[in-house]
């Protein structure tokens, strides 16, 4: 049984910093898919609440 509690939000795969809620959503096939700007300045794109991909240089990459 998942607790709440054990569940982890999900993370910039760049920089690590925890995604906020996406700035858009639309469902598709795959389910409710949203973007959100990092922190890091990369665009991250979530599948039901899961990063699945990125576009966009980071400030924090090199």
């Amino acid at each position: 049984m998942a607790n709440a509690a054990t569940r982890t939000q999900p993370h910039c795969p760049s920089c690590g910093w925890p995604a906020a809620a996406p700035n858009a959503t639309h469902r598709s096939s795959q389910g409710s898919v949203g973007y959100q700007r990092c922190v890091c300045g990369r665009w991250l794109v979530l599948v039901d609440g899961r990063v699945v991909g990125g576009a966009g240089r980071s400030e924090f990459c090199a």
